[in-house]
């Protein structure tokens, strides 16, 4: 344990200030890095919406750079899924062997987020059924994270106390006098 004395009173107060200033900081400020890609998934469905669509091609264009990404063909189930996309905001489509699918809808992907998209192909058209899962949080904004913080912050506030005043005097050594 530290000596009051080789401390003295100003590096007390500092480092009492030090720990309730970290107690409040933004947990962001603590969080990893925020993610910048993300990730689609979903399945393709037949006009009659239970039977899946073999490889087909779902197409994503960036709206800002016009840069085209897409998946591999679905699988039998009709899956797909495209991993590691740039922040922002895509017109989708598809291709599939009896035609190309343009959805007149803009998606948007965040980074660090899976976004599951879903779609019914009928002649002529697409339907999008979406569903957003939920942003991966950082350790620090979990709630086993922010008690964690809480207590290494009481247990430095009470150390700083206990330092500054002894509850009980020094214990008497037989070797020093």
């Amino acid at each position: 344990m530290f000596k009051y004395s080789k401390f003295g009173k100003c590096g007390l107060v500092f480092l009492l200030l030090a720990t309730l200033g970290g107690m409040f900081l933004p947990l962001e400020i603590l969080a990893a890095p925020a993610a910048t890609k993300g990730d689609l998934a979903g399945t393709i469905y037949l006009a009659d919406l239970s039977s899946p669509l073999a490889d087909a091609v779902v197409k994503i264009r960036s709206v800002k750079e016009g840069k085209v990404t897409q998946s591999e063909p679905t699988d039998k189930s009709g899956n797909y899924r495209i991993l590691g996309i740039d922040e922002g905001q895509y017109a989708l489509g598809v291709s599939a062997k009896n035609g190309d699918y343009n959805l007149e809808v803009m998606i948007q992907i965040k980074g660090g987020e899976t976004g599951t998209l879903s779609l019914v192909l009928k002649e002529g058209r697409a339907n999008a059924v979406l569903a957003r899962n939920a942003p991966k949080k950082g350790f620090f904004a979990t709630p086993l994270g922010i008690a964690l913080l809480a207590g290494i912050g009481a247990a430095a506030v009470v150390g700083g106390v206990s330092m500054i005043n002894p509850s009980s005097p020094p214990a008497a050594s037989p070797s020093k006098k």
